[in-house]
């Protein structure tokens, strides 16, 4: 801006030069030039500090402006990438709201398949509690049926001790019966070998062998001793009618012992 070194280089000023003979012309200017040389030094220094200033102003606005443009350009970079995240995070929102339907669907169709599994469950109980009622049922009759059976079990410990007791007195009956017979049979024995009587004695059947009827009476001629084995053989047969109807009804007791005894193991 200003160029030159010291006075040779300041500008003239209405025409004039400044030189030797100017100051040395007049008496009163000879004071005023040290004081003018001091300002224009000053105001050359001021004015190369103003322009260090302004070159150091200038490189400063120079290195803003670079700086202004990398940060434009790294504004216009997040621009853009703000611009590409928004776009991915609407395409993720878009994927999400999708995603969210579709979770919306699943979640429907769940909770179908849980009110039909808990319909399923429901009817399951209804069936089970069915099929309790149904063995309850069943167990009582298994109960009764177990019950039927001790007492036909009681019954049939009944009739076996009747029967062994029918058998005893069976037997008792027989032994009886053929003591009588035995008895009877010495003392038919001992009437054959007895000697017959010679004085006729009056015999007179027992009641019960009393006929019907009284013409069919024998002669009071005949033998006493055929009157006495017509007796004897008249209660002997008795007897024996007697003792097949004690044997008719063992049998009887028997037989129908055996059909018990065959229909509990049945």
């Amino acid at each position: 801006m200003f160029g030159g070194d010291g006075p040779r280089s300041l500008p003239s000023y209405s025409g004039s030069s400044y030189s030797g003979s100017r100051r040395r012309s007049g008496g009163g200017g000879g004071a005023g030039g040290p004081v003018l040389w001091a300002a224009l030094l000053l105001l050359s220094v001021a004015c190369g500090s103003v322009g260090l200033g302004l070159r150091s102003t200038r490189a400063t606005i120079a290195e803003l402006n670079v700086h202004v443009s990398v940060v434009q350009e790294q504004i216009l970079h997040e621009k853009n990438t703000r611009q590409h995240l928004e776009a991915e995070l609407e395409v993720e929102r878009q994927g999400v709201a999708g995603r969210g339907v579709q979770l919306q669907e699943e979640m429907h169709a769940h909770q179908d398949e849980v009110q039909q599994l808990r319909s399923q469950l429901s009817k399951a109980h209804s069936e089970l509690s069915s099929e309790r009622r149904v063995l309850q049922s069943v167990d009582e009759q298994v109960q009764h049926l177990e019950q039927s059976i001790e007492d036909e079990a009681l019954k049939e410990a009944e009739r076996e001790e009747e029967w062994v007791e029918l058998q005893e007195e069976w037997e008792e009956l027989e032994t009886e019966m053929e003591q009588e017979i035995e008895a009877l049979q010495a003392e038919l024995d001992r009437l054959k070998r007895a000697p017959r009587p010679t004085v006729k004695r009056v015999w007179r059947r027992p009641k019960h062998l009393e006929p019907r009827h009284p013409e069919l009476l024998p002669d009071h001629e005949h033998d006493h001793d055929a009157y006495a084995d017509h007796g004897h053989e008249h209660a002997q047969h008795a007897q024996h009618a007697q003792h097949a109807q004690h044997a008719q009804h063992a049998q009887h007791g028997h037989n129908e012992h055996a059909a018990h005894q065959q229909q509990h193991h049945r």
